[in-house]
């Protein structure tokens, strides 16, 4: 079998949590064909301010100032802003003020993508469900803002024992969600998209994980 992905970070760790023997593995790794300037991501502090769930409603006000930025400078692209939870659609949506922004609930995601795809106006799709499957090529969407450091919501029982007793495991889930959703506005060698990081946290996140994380992926921050 073969197994192609951009986020397959340490081959010990996939095979692991995989299940499978990692003597019956070879891991390759390879550069990106993407060109960094096509793929660019703002880690800067003008776009930045805490985000944890803790912090949330206090900074709901900075974080509206940072969209509306945001959405001045892409006043003529379609977008995507990750949300860290269906809540934080509502938040978000309310605190911005816009009516480019369009959300969605846990039952009417797939009409509500297909109008946005299918729009010619400049929206931009608040969601928590788009980092991974859905395709944003072209101009589909050309910037995508990161709300939140993505780990697993510690609310679960499940993901409380993982956080406890592996958290190198709970730390991976992040890489790699991180990963599929720097890929979703970048869809090939000619496609671009800028991807902004607003959690306070992630110069801490990518300096942690700097030496699991690929070239390619550190080569397109700017700080």
């Amino acid at each position: 079998a073969l197994i192609m992905s951009g986020t397959i970070y340490n081959k010990s760790a996939f095979c692991r949590y995989l299940g499978i023997r990692e003597e019956d593995t070879c891991f390759i790794k390879t550069e990106s064909t993407f060109p960094k300037e096509n793929r660019p991501i703002y880690m800067k502090q003008e776009y930045m301010v805490d985000l944890s769930h803790k912090e949330w409603d206090n900074n709901l006000p900075k974080l509206a100032e940072i969209v509306n930025k945001v959405l001045k400078i892409f006043h003529d692209k379609k977008g995507l802003i990750h949300a860290p939870s269906y809540r934080a659609i509502d938040d978000i949506i309310k605190a911005v003020g816009s009516d480019r922004l369009i959300g969605h609930d846990s039952h009417n995601f797939q009409t509500v993508l297909d109008g946005f795809m299918n729009s010619e106006d400049n929206l931009v799709l608040v969601s928590p469900v788009c980092q991974q499957g859905v395709d944003f090529k072209g101009d589909k969407a050309r910037f995508q803002l990161i709300l939140r450091v993505p780990y697993p919501n510690s609310g679960d029982s499940f993901i409380r024992y993982k956080l406890k007793k592996d958290f190198y495991w709970y730390n991976y889930q992040a890489l790699v969600t991180f990963g599929q959703q720097l890929g979703r506005v970048n869809r090939s060698i000619d496609d671009s998209g800028v991807t902004i990081l607003v959690d306070s946290r992630f110069p801490k996140f990518i300096n942690k994980n700097k030496n699991s994380l690929p070239k390619w992926v550190k080569e397109a921050i700017l700080q």
